[in-house]
């Protein structure tokens, strides 16, 4: 429900500023004379609807934008967890269009809403460049999630490229051996502190952790 309450339009010449700021009245909008003092705008059936997905480790903040009127605008919050997800997917439709940023577990819960949203478009969005792009002076998950349905709806809104489920696979097993040569080191290092902290010498093996220290 929208109020429109008619102003006084002030005609004629144009005031001066100075002369304006003292003036009892506003100009705000030009009414027509059949048009009611209060109306209804009914609400749209199979709108299009642009939500962003602020993305935590324990809940979820959500901002939607029905299309085409974009100022149709709420928020919502819900918890990270398959159940709750899956419900809210649910709900989705082939029309709607979501976007999350790339962070630890998006890909698994952009796949789990695709697997359950009912064909809407699912897309993850780059983070490095999205903080390039919205530079807003308030910050919060609210206001970021609904700077980021804006870009998404407008059609700006920079994604990352989405590896299959077997390329996926094979990234973790490579980034876990990684983790695993570092750590490796890590306690390399460690022990070669402590010998040096306790003064004691092992020049004499070329490799403190070859195969000839081992055997000896």
């Amino acid at each position: 429900m929208i109020m429109c309450q008619e102003h006084e339009v002030v005609t004629g010449r144009p005031l001066r500023l100075s002369r304006l700021g003292f003036k009892p009245v506003s100009i705000v909008a030009v009414l027509s004379p059949i048009m009611p003092r209060l109306y209804h705008i009914p609400e749209r059936k199979n709108t299009m609807s642009f939500i962003d997905l602020d993305v935590h480790k324990k809940f979820i903040n959500g901002a939607v934008i029905d299309a085409p009127s974009q100022f149709a605008k709420r928020t919502f919050t819900i918890t990270s967890d398959i159940k709750a997800i899956s419900i809210f997917a649910s709900t989705l439709s082939s029309s709607d269009g979501l976007a999350l940023e790339s962070t630890t577990h998006a890909f698994p819960i952009a796949n789990l809403i695709r697997n359950n949203g009912n064909g809407a478009k699912i897309v993850v969005s780059n983070p490095m460049k999205t903080k390039v792009i919205n530079e807003s002076k308030t910050k919060s998950d609210g206001v970021d999630a609904l700077a980021l349905a804006n870009l998404l709806a407008s059609g700006y809104l920079p994604t990352v490229w989405e590896p299959d489920s077997h390329t996926d696979s094979l990234r973790k097993i490579t980034s876990y051996a990684q983790s695993i040569g570092c750590h490796r080191t890590a306690v390399k290092n460690r022990i070669h502190s402590i010998l040096h902290r306790n003064l004691i010498v092992y020049s004499h093996l070329s490799d403190l952790f070859g195969k000839k220290t081992a055997s000896s």
